[in-house]
Order: C-alpha cells, then structure tokens, then sequence
C-alpha cells in the first residue's frame, strides 16, 4: 500500500512540475488613434515636400490616405506627383 501511495506522490510531483508556469495577465495595448497617426504621417509629408523630397512626401500622404481616407490627401499625393514632374500621374489622381 505505501508504494501505491509512493507512487501516486511522485505522479503528482511529477505532474505539477510537468504543468506549463501560469503566465500572468498583461494589459491590452491601448488603441491606435488612426487620425492621430494619419497627422504624424501628414506633418512628415509636408516636411519633405518642403525641402524637395516629393517621393518621400508622396509615401508619406500615401500611408495616411491608407488610414483615413480623407480626399484632401488625394489632392496632396497628386500635388507632390505635379512638383516631382509627374504631371500625368498627378492628373491621373
């Protein structure tokens, strides 16, 4: 009878030191506020346009136009497209 008990202890030992660790509760990320973003993106566009850099400001509109869009930023990728002498890709917007 002891080596059943033997038996059923070291199970149990076994057992609990074989159980994945509890992993404790993390707090939820808090939300992107998309507009927000969409700003950060918009004030760094118009940053490179202003000294010239019309491929990183259409990139730049393009990603905030990917979160909110809005047709104003339509009007600034083709402006950048229009300063970078792309006239027919900003026409085409």
């Amino acid at each position: 009878m002891s080596r059943v008990l033997l038996r059923l202890v070291l199970l149990a030992v076994l057992g609990t030191a074989a159980a994945p660790a509890q992993v404790s509760a993390q707090p939820a990320p808090a939300p992107v506020d998309k507009k927000q973003v969409a700003r950060q993106y918009t004030d760094a566009a118009l940053a490179a346009a202003k000294i010239g850099d019309y491929d990183t400001a259409i990139n730049f509109y393009q990603k905030a136009y990917q979160l909110v869009p809005h047709p104003t930023l339509i009007f600034d990728i083709a402006e950048a497209q229009r300063l970078a002498g792309r006239v027919d890709l900003a026409l085409s917007l």
